[in-house]
């Protein structure tokens, strides 16, 4: 078995792109469902966001996965077969682990240090684990991502401050504004994105903030969080005219704010300027918008040069926090290099014998002297316990060996007795 990730990332592909195959959130576990489904695979886990769509499995053998996976994720969007082309990347063995480890702990965000990837991943993993696409490999690499995502925040300076997809966004509304004190603020959709802008732009003092969302609940929890006003998505149009800014992430809407409804909106201004800021995928303004006079749209691409300033700024704890994830992805490694049948047969015979000669010895001492042959035959009985008992184990875990597929018996094994020296 092997370890393979296939996927797009902001820094292969164009927002244009990245919207093309990202998944919905209408049904999460839909899209690996359609792939586990298909079979060949021994475990998978995908995770779609704002910046990525990676699928991570185990395969029997590199070469034939490394085509179907980027097939899959092609004709999963209607897509011909191939068609994702040079935007595509591999990883395989330990740089797969190295490459799930800077994700999750937020190194390959487009914000570095950002704490929203952590999240999503966790959320990812839940429903490729409700569904049984995951396995003994995936769930320990996983568990350990989580780890390492840890240590990263807990022992460098990488998350500090308050870094985000929407502090960004946020920076960028205080750079074209010298002044948020008068300007309205409309923010579509109420998930983790919106309630972080929410928050700094309430902190930087904002004149007013309406919340329009799809769950009116939602959208009021929110306005009253911040001190601002709730709304629905049937006053779009009619409330777009309040907005000098227009900061939108709400999933699976795109093309919601069309050139139209952007147009009559400037009308009712007067024509005075609107900034629009657009963080969802797939995007929820229309491109075309930025064609308007007095219209200026950015969208997350645009927001990469402040990003980037932002990673800048923390990079000596970004080194700091690139060497902890490769010292965590060789231990891993050494890890997948231990499932081997020999030394675990081994190690598992060495564990039952020492638990053996220990119970043997506080029962001959609490006994008293015994003639040796009787000692003889609490000896034998013990042996023959730990004989019978190992017996089913040892046998599969040689049995799988024979067949190429010890792998997971061997990490069940080794989990079960804990016989991971410190891992």
């Amino acid at each position: 078995m092997e370890l393979l990730i296939a996927g797009i990332s902001h820094k292969t592909a164009p927002v244009t792109l990245r919207e093309r195959y990202s998944y919905t959130e209408s049904e999460p576990g839909g899209a690996l469902r359609s792939l586990w489904e298909e079979g060949g695979l021994d475990e998978a886990f995908l995770v779609s966001t704002c910046n990525r769509v990676e699928v991570l499995a185990v395969v029997p053998t590199l070469a034939e996965a490394r085509e179907r996976l980027g097939d899959w994720i092609a004709r999963a969007h209607g897509e011909p077969a191939g068609a994702i082309g040079n935007h595509l990347y591999f990883y395989e063995g330990e740089q797969a682990v190295r490459h799930l480890f800077r994700v999750a702990a937020s190194l390959d965000s487009m914000v570095v240090g950002e704490p929203q990837i952590l999240g999503q991943i966790k959320a990812a993993y839940r429903v490729a684990s409700d569904l049984g696409a995951t396995g003994p490999l995936v769930n320990r690499l996983m568990q350990r991502a989580f780890s390492v995502a840890k240590r990263v925040r807990t022992e460098t300076g990488v998350a500090e401050a308050s870094v985000s997809v929407s502090s960004v966004a946020v920076q960028l509304a205080r750079r074209i504004f010298d002044n948020l004190d008068d300007k309205g603020v409309v923010l579509l959709g109420a998930g983790e994105m919106i309630k972080t802008a929410a928050r700094i732009l309430r902190d930087s003092g904002v004149g007013r903030l309406l919340v329009l969302n799809r769950t009116a609940e939602r959208a009021r929890n929110l306005a009253r969080e911040v001190g601002g006003e709730a709304g629905s998505l049937e006053d779009l149009a009619a409330r777009l005219p309040e907005a000098d800014i227009l900061l939108t992430s709400l999933a699976d809407s795109p093309g919601l704010v069309t050139v139209a409804m952007i147009r009559r909106a400037l009308e009712r201004r007067e024509n005075r300027p609107m900034f629009l800021i657009d963080i969802a995928v797939p995007r929820n303004v229309e491109a075309a918008v930025n064609g308007l006079d007095s219209a200026y749209l950015y969208n997350l691409d645009d927001l990469a040069g402040l990003a980037e300033a932002n990673a800048r700024g923390r990079s000596e704890e970004a080194t700091r926090a690139e060497a902890i994830v490769q010292e965590e992805a060789e231990a891993f490694v050494r890890w997948l290099a231990s499932l081997d049948a020999i030394p675990t047969i081994s190690r598992l015979s060495a564990f039952g014998e020492e638990i053996r000669k220990h119970e043997v010895e506080k029962a001959l001492s609490a006994l008293g002297p015994l003639p040796e042959a009787q000692r003889q035959v609490v000896e034998g009985l013990s042996n023959a316990i730990v004989r019978k008992l190992l017996h089913r184990p040892l046998t599969r875990i040689r049995r799988e060996s024979e067949t190429g597929r010890a792998r997971n018996a061997l990490i069940w094994v080794k989990d079960l007795f804990n016989l991971d020296d410190g891992e």
